[in-house]
């Protein structure tokens, strides 16, 4: 059986289970694996042949002038109910799915379709996966009325679905009416090459180090988590909050988040480091304390894995995924979304209850993590049912 892997970049510094889900995948022996990406990156070193389709369609066209005229040629009957435009740029954009009808592809991002290829491969009987991410199922829906009808269509002519997550499986179910049975969730495996043991403190007696590592983006609630610093300080802790993430395009944001670092007076407790790589991380955070993931939106973030086989004590917003690793008072908490008070009663509580905190990091540092062979395991059973 051919799958067609279809991703949005494969990868990026920020996509490191991209990688991982590649080298497990690519060993199945009854499976044949293709790799699409959908824009070029410099990052992956080239282990894999990926195919990537240029951002120019009809430059597209001209430069595989002679197989995209042959593919349009071919499908001419099946492409008849698009206008000649639209013809152009599904047989130059999305060339790969008219030469593979008999391939099952597995987009793992919704934008990597559009409306016109879900027809055609609806009216051709074309299977294909999507995979469903935090951002897809509850901001981009909402964003407009269009686009909230893309993503169900998209979801409807599905063969099957990928979930993260079961509560981005819930959510799909009871706000588009998809069927579950069609819908399995699968782990990510985290990457744990680079863990390290967090020391375990018995009691916080020096400055308090919070981090966040996260890329600077509005739903990480990074400049919003500057409230809870603000209060910690009011209230006689001696703290410093560090930032561990780059801010490529999203400038507002960054200037949002250094304006209220200064009107807020922290510009001597807050740290801006930037993008970190994942093999310096034990040297990077061996005086951290306690880790903060503010985020409003997640499926299961990578490296809330990584910090938990730390055995960092974690405080984290209970939205979609997180829950479903994180159990409240015994490997972490939870606080309520967009709450930042109650942010900073949580972290207040596990500075002050010295052995509440043991627990929880001694708990964190034994939660019990997918494996890349059971999730490998899983796709190839989701793939060949």
């Amino acid at each position: 059986m051919k799958i067609i892997q279809v991703f949005s970049s494969f990868p990026t510094k920020y996509q490191p289970y991209n990688t991982r889900f590649i080298d497990g995948i690519c060993e199945a022996k009854n499976l044949k694996i293709e790799i699409i990406s959908k824009v070029k990156t410099d990052f992956f070193p080239g282990k894999y042949q990926v195919e990537v389709i240029e951002k120019s369609r009809f430059e597209t066209v001209i430069r595989k002038y002679s197989k995209n005229i042959f593919l349009y040629l071919a499908n001419y009957n099946s492409l008849r109910q698009f206008s000649f435009k639209k013809q152009l740029k599904l047989v130059s954009k999305f060339y790969f799915v008219l030469q593979n009808k008999e391939a099952i592809f597995h987009f793992h991002n919704i934008q990597s379709l559009n409306n016109d290829v879900v027809e055609y491969m609806k009216n051709n009987k074309i299977k294909y996966v999507v995979s469903l991410r935090g951002y897809d199922v509850t901001i981009l829906p909402i964003t407009s009325e269009s686009r909230e009808k893309f993503v169900i269509a998209v979801l409807k002519n599905a063969w099957k679905i990928h979930s993260v997550c079961e509560d981005l499986k819930i959510r799909v179910v009871n706000r588009f009416g998809i069927e579950a049975s069609k819908i399995q969730t699968i782990y990510r495996t985290p990457k744990l090459t680079s863990t390290f043991k967090a020391p375990i403190v018995e009691k916080l007696d020096t400055t308090i180090n919070i981090f966040t590592i996260s890329r600077i983006h509005w739903k990480k609630c990074l400049s919003e988590s500057l409230m809870a610093i603000k209060t910690l300080i009011n209230q006689g802790y001696k703290v410093a909050y560090h930032i561990i993430g780059g801010s490529e395009g999203n400038g507002q944001e960054f200037e949002k988040l250094n304006y209220l670092i200064i009107e807020l007076g922290l510009k001597d407790v807050v740290y801006l480091h930037g993008y970190v790589s994942e093999e310096n991380y034990p040297e990077f955070l061996k005086d951290m304390h306690i880790f903060w993931m503010p985020t409003l939106n997640e499926g299961i973030p990578n490296i809330l894995y990584y910090i938990l086989k730390c055995g960092f004590p974690v405080i984290a917003s209970n939205v979609n995924g997180i829950p479903e690793v994180i159990e409240h008072g015994k490997n972490g908490m939870l606080f309520s979304n967009y709450d930042f008070v109650e942010l900073y009663e949580k972290t207040k509580l596990i500075i002050d209850d010295d052995g509440l905190r043991v627990l929880i990091q001694k708990n964190a540092f034994y939660t019990e993590l997918q494996t890349i062979e059971k999730e490998i395991a899983n796709y190839i059973s989701f793939y060949l049912e």
